[in-house]
């Protein structure tokens, strides 16, 4: 997967896009991420707003439906802010655990996941769960779905003006099935999720519709996320959703800044990579580690780096977060002239989330026998994948995560402080955070360059 070339300094974050897909029977598929590539080998970007139309041969299930005024409770969006922070934690916790146990070589894998894409795709499924399946689904989530319907259906609308984080969901039929979905079901969508909902032939043209969608959504970063022979009659949904961030950097960086130092692997060897120089004035630190908080042009979002001590672990210190920990971290920041180094990094990966979902609780849904998603008789969910990139470098960071999930059916200081220094040197947590909502949009680590 690589990326694209942007003419103005600017910080791209780029989507996380959720995908769920419903079979009969069959292989299932797992779909590579094909885009606008360029002649320097990174994906493009469309700048203009401008561009044709696509005309879709799917039918519209939503065009009838108005969507609803939700009235929504203050304290529950506050306790639904820390709910989903917690769980982001807890998923990206078991995910580098499992990850870990994975690599051949040890703890040295780098990465950067989307929590807040793998809630809402999880959430969109859920609407349509009911007893155990669901009981399990909001024990994990923290809160029940009707409280995570009401926060998604918040925050997406506290993003509606501001326009750097843009987030999309949609639902596709096969029209075999269309005529049996709920009204009820396709009604929350539309309310709580502003879901576009469709009815397919699922054929070639749904395919070339679904990618279609996606680009739009994502402004032409990802244009084919279903290739030839992905979808078939055998498939009874799609549900798809998208996370668009862009902004530029609060203060940024120019090319006098990038200078060569070492960076000390977690496999104990070194690398000479170029780090982003400069100084930050958000200095963050706890009894394990010290960081930043190097905000975007709103101020709304920002890079938090957390470098853990010496003599602890990266696994360890994320082993002692939590959605709480982090925002005392962050709203503690204090304002002192701080030089910090960033190292340009890229990398890619891709990872399976059956077992995440399933150590954190989610385990019926993924069962045969055992889930019971009423708008999908006989239904389970199949094969949770997160397609992840991240580009950071001077004139900008680009991060993407797509997450498909298929449901198959077999049947401030006041005294002046002194200056700080924040090399990001050897191995680091990194995240996008929301500071409005105490959430973060993307985290990871780099340990390895």
């Amino acid at each position: 997967m690589e990326k694209k070339k942007i003419k103005k300094i600017r910080v791209d974050l780029l989507m996380a896009v959720v995908l769920i897909g419903i079979v009969v029977a069959g292989a299932l598929f797992v779909p590579k991420i094909k885009g606008m590539i360029n002649d320097n080998g990174e994906r493009q970007h469309k700048e203009s707003k401008e561009e044709t139309e696509w005309v879709y041969t799917a039918k519209s299930m939503s065009d009838g439906v108005t969507k609803s005024l939700v009235a929504q409770d203050g304290n529950a969006i506050d306790d639904a802010k820390k709910a989903v922070a917690d769980c982001s934690l807890d998923m990206f916790k078991v995910l580098i655990r499992n990850e870990d146990d994975k690599n051949n070589s040890g703890k040295n894998s780098n990465i950067v996941f989307s929590p807040l894409s793998a809630m809402m795709a999880m959430a969109l499924v859920a609407n349509g769960a009911q007893n155990e399946t669901l009981k399990q689904i909001e024990d994990a989530f923290g809160i029940e779905i009707g409280k995570m319907n009401d926060f998604a259906c918040n925050y997406m609308k506290s993003n509606e003006q501001m326009n750097p984080l843009e987030i999309g969901n949609s639902l596709w039929f096969n029209n075999s099935i269309a005529d049996s979905v709920s009204q009820k079901f396709i009604q929350t969508n539309k309310d709580f999720y502003n879901t576009d909902i469709y009815n397919a032939p699922f054929d070639e043209s749904t395919r070339l519709d679904i990618n279609n969608w996606v680009a739009k959504k994502t402004h032409g970063l990802f244009d084919e996320i279903l290739k030839e022979g992905d979808i078939n009659k055998s498939l009874y949904l799609f549900a798809i959703n998208t996370v668009f961030f862009e902004s530029e950097w609060m203060d940024k960086f120019d090319k006098d800044d990038v200078e060569e130092y070492r960076f000390y692997n977690e496999d104990y060897t070194e690398s000479r990579i170029d780090f982003l120089c400069g100084t930050d004035y958000d200095y963050i630190e706890d009894d394990n580690a010290c960081g930043f908080s190097k905000e975007y042009k709103d101020g709304r979002f920002a890079f938090v780096a957390l470098l853990p001590d010496e003599n602890v672990s990266v696994e360890e210190y994320i082993e002692s977060l939590d959605g709480e920990k982090i925002k005392s971290l962050v709203d503690g920041r204090k304002y002192i002239e701080t030089d910090i180094r960033i190292p340009k990094f890229k990398f890619e990966d891709e990872y399976v989330l059956d077992d995440v979902f399933k150590e954190m609780g989610i385990k019926d849904i993924l069962d045969q026998e055992k889930a019971d998603i009423s708008e999908f008789k006989n239904g389970f969910m199949n094969n949770i994948v997160q397609d992840v990139y991240i580009n950071v470098k001077e004139e900008r960071t680009t991060a993407a995560a797509v997450t498909s999930e298929r449901v198959v059916t077999c049947n401030l200081s006041e005294d002046k402080p002194e200056k700080k220094k924040v090399y990001l040197n050897r191995p680091f947590v990194y995240m996008i955070y929301d500071n409005e909502y105490d959430i973060p949009v993307f985290i990871g680590t780099v340990r390895n360059m």
